[in-house]
């Protein structure tokens, strides 16, 4: 904690120069608007404090209104961990030169591959007959580009739309570089939201002990994309530790929307759904994180077959605000724990 300090105090300009550089002008713009006309706060009040916070905190433009923070005390505010503290935590505990273990998609999928559970191939380097093998008696596959994030570089085909010879100029035209299996997911989270594939963020953390602690657990579910992501117009509920039951509404990046309670499409109640296969779900992330731990703290995609939960991916840089937004809570004093 006295290391993010210090650095916040010596560094506030880099930071603050950082979230001008990634801030989406048009959804701040509507933000202001929105808090400005629902809460009445003037709009100069609020660009004054939303900088302030950025350089006492550490917080990015986007996280003051995501988080409430017009609504919150000066305590209150102090409770969340911004992004810079998060940026400093996990370059503290995923060193750069062994993010690449989780980083590269391809390296990934060879290095955790008792956990894939799906087949892949690398497209750079494989034969035009090998793709065709593979994608012989599926009816959809999944492009992704290795170094992506974000659900931004996936695309889910359909393989009657193509031929071997325009799968591959599609891929080369759009920079996929990697082929897997379609998953599909377990029957009860299609039911719960039919238009994508709904994933576990499950957050570990190796503490001082070597040992795994699981310090957060999401539901990230699409709407009306087939990603599930925030950024791509997702929604995430919290899930209970201990038992994989949904204990909290959904929330969204939009903050001119209410809490869901029940999913948008499929009408089910959200809070107190079992995810299947918690157990397991959790064993999975834990094993996975003893694989290679020189990287401590990442945050797992997991997602659910009718046989059981499988990696997507892992995350270096895990998002904080996936984590604190559904628990409508600072979540500071939790990775304060680790930050040493």
């Amino acid at each position: 904690m006295l290391r993010f300090l210090n650095i916040l105090k010596n560094n506030p300009i880099v930071y603050l120069g950082y979230f001008i550089k990634i801030t989406n002008w048009k959804k701040l713009k509507s933000d202001i608007r929105f808090v400005h006309i629902n809460h009445n706060y003037s709009i100069f009040y609020l660009i004054v404090d939303m900088i302030a916070s950025s350089l006492k905190l550490g917080t990015s433009f986007h996280e003051y209104f995501y988080h409430s923070f017009v609504n919150k005390n000066k305590q209150e505010r102090k409770a969340f961990a911004s992004m810079a503290y998060m940026y400093e935590y996990q370059l503290l505990h995923n060193p750069k030169p062994t993010r690449y273990l989780i980083e590269n998609k391809h390296v990934f999928l060879k290095e955790y591959a008792d956990y894939i559970g799906r087949k892949w191939l690398n497209i750079s380097i494989s034969t035009k007959e090998e793709i065709d093998k593979f994608i012989k008696g599926r009816s959809k596959v999944v492009l992704k580009n290795a170094l992506g994030g974000a659900g931004k570089s996936v695309k889910i085909l359909s393989i009657s739309d193509f031929t071997i010879e325009s799968l591959l100029k599609y891929a080369k035209a759009h920079d996929y570089d990697l082929i897997e299996e379609f998953v599909s997911q377990h029957k009860a989270l299609m039911n719960l939201s039919p238009n994508s594939l709904n994933t576990i963020r499950l957050i570990t953390q190796i503490n001082k002990n070597g040992e795994v602690d699981v310090i957060g657990t999401i539901l990230r579910m699409g709407i009306d994309l087939n990603t599930d992501n925030l950024s791509t117009g997702g929604i995430a509920c919290p899930i209970n530790t201990e038992t994989g039951v949904i204990n909290g509404p959904g929330v969204s990046f939009d903050i001119t929307k209410p809490d869901y309670y029940e999913h948008p499409v499929s009408k089910i109640t959200l809070i107190g759904f079992q995810i299947p296969f918690w157990k397991d779900v959790v064993t999975i992330c834990e094993k996975a994180a003893l694989l290679h731990p020189v990287n401590k703290s990442i945050g797992w995609d997991v997602a659910i077959k009718d046989e059981g939960p499988l990696l997507l991916e892992g995350n270096h840089d895990w998002g904080a605000r996936l984590w604190q937004m559904p628990v409508k809570r600072g979540l500071k004093h939790v990775a304060r724990k680790y930050f040493m």
